[in-house]
């Protein structure tokens, strides 16, 4: 992912940067990354 100074980004952005980082760090993979985001997004399109 590409970085940015943080100042041009919304506080949900941060948010999500924040939580990116520690995620990787406390081992997540690219894989389970998307299992979640996938599931999450499937929820929210059957409303």
């Amino acid at each position: 992912m590409a970085r940015w100074s943080r100042e041009k980004f919304t506080k949900e952005e941060k948010e999500f940067l924040d939580l990116l980082d520690e995620f990787y760090k406390k081992g997540g993979t690219k894989e389970e990354f998307l299992r979640i985001v996938n599931r999450a997004l499937k929820e929210w399109l059957k409303g």
